[in-house]
Order: C-alpha cells, then structure tokens, then sequence
C-alpha cells in the first residue's frame, strides 16, 4: 500500500485521481483550497491554498505526491489583465515551491515519486495560451531538470495532459479524437505513478505525434498559423 498526496484535489481530474487510487487499496490524502466540496469517502482531505498556505501543513509521511492543481482563463484577459499573477502562481511557482520541498523530503527518506500534470500547451508557446502555456512550460521545464538532479533516488513523472472532458471544459467545443474522459485520464495517470520507468507520459498518446508535429514547424512558418 502506497501512501499518496494528491495536490489540487478540488479538481474533477484530482478526485477521479483519488478514486482510481482508493481502488488499489492506497492510502489517499487530498489537498484542496476547498475540501468541504470533496465528498469521496475513504480518503483524508486538509485545507490547502497552493499559493499561501505553509508547506509543514501537508505533512511528509508520502510515497507519492501528485501535483495537478491549474488554473487557466480567457487567453486574452491573462495577457492583458491581473489573471497572468495567479495563472503563473498556481501552474509554475507554486508547483516549484511544493515539489522541491517533497525532493528534499524524498531523497532525506531514500525514494519515492513525484509527479506534475502539466499540459501539451508546454511543447512550444502558442498564440492561443500564451501566459498559460509558459506557465505550463516552466513546470514542464522544472520536472525535468528536477528528474536528472534527484536520480536515482527520487522517481519525476511528467504528465502532459491534452484536452479533457470537465467541468472547466464544459462549454468548450473539444474534438473528440483529441479529448480523454476524466476516468481515461485518470487511470494513465495513476498506473504510471504506481509502476513503469516513463519519464514523459502523454496523457492521451495521440497528442505525442501531434506536439513533435508542432515543435518541429520552422519559426517563420508557426507564427503566421495562429494557433
């Protein structure tokens, strides 16, 4: 039995998370900005803000912790207005702070995982998630750099995660063949927390040829598709 930290619990993805976890028979620990909202049963939740509250709260008695707290608004509002601070805050500063204290904690115990759902808006930066695909970028960025400094010791999972059918996605027209269900998502994720050697895991395969695809488009080209 693994004990595992799931950060960002209030999310539909982080709760489907936890269930396909509670299904292995592991010991799950949700933290959320809201955990009154959490209504999955078998699991303990604490109150945690990723952006102020202090990191002893969470405890250290893991063997796994997964960070997949996000946050993303309008593409245009977070370029021009206030939302850029806690976009940046919640999916690059506050994963870095968070995950380097578990690396400390883990290499101190003599192992365990790491995992961050990042997104494959960090492949390259795009006209239509420019703040957030930074921000998704540098923790891609970091998980990586933080996967060659802790090894072997410490196990760094990276999940890029595609479109995904939630409650955030709702009211967006996703295509079908690029969208996972929350439960698909969930599983990948959580089968290569538990086992496998991946380093790099997208969350739905059909996007890793599509993000060679797009990383490797000249420069001159890529910026006249708007995309």
């Amino acid at each position: 039995m693994k004990k595992v930290l799931i950060i960002g619990a209030n999310s539909d993805i982080g709760q489907a998370c936890a269930e396909e976890f509670l299904k292995k028979s592991h010991q799950v620990t949700l933290a959320a900005h809201h955990p009154e909202k959490i209504k999955i049963e078998n699991c303990k939740t604490l109150l945690f803000d990723v952006q102020t509250s202090a990191l002893d709260s969470l405890g250290n008695d893991y063997d796994i912790v997964l960070y997949i707290a996000g946050k993303m608004y309008d593409n245009e509002a977070t370029l021009f207005g206030e939302e850029k601070k806690s976009v940046m805050e919640v999916n690059y500063n506050a994963p870095v702070r968070i995950l380097s204290y578990f690396a400390e904690v883990f290499e101190k115990k003599g192992g365990g995982t790491i995992a961050g759902v990042t997104s494959v808006a960090a492949v390259r930066g795009k006209s239509s998630t420019v703040v957030y695909g930074s921000a998704k970028a540098g923790f891609d960025n970091f998980l990586g750099g933080l996967r060659s400094f802790v090894y072997p010791t410490v196990r760094v999972v990276s999940f890029r995660l595609g479109y995904v059918d939630t409650k955030m996605t709702a009211e967006m027209d996703l295509p079908g063949l690029l969208t996972s269900s929350k439960a698909n998502a969930a599983k990948t994720i959580v089968k290569n927390c538990l086992k496998g050697n991946r380093n790099i895991v997208y969350v739905k395969s059909v996007w890793r040829p599509i993000s060679f695809i797009i990383k490797n488009i000249p420069e001159f080209i890529f910026k006249r598709l708007k995309i």
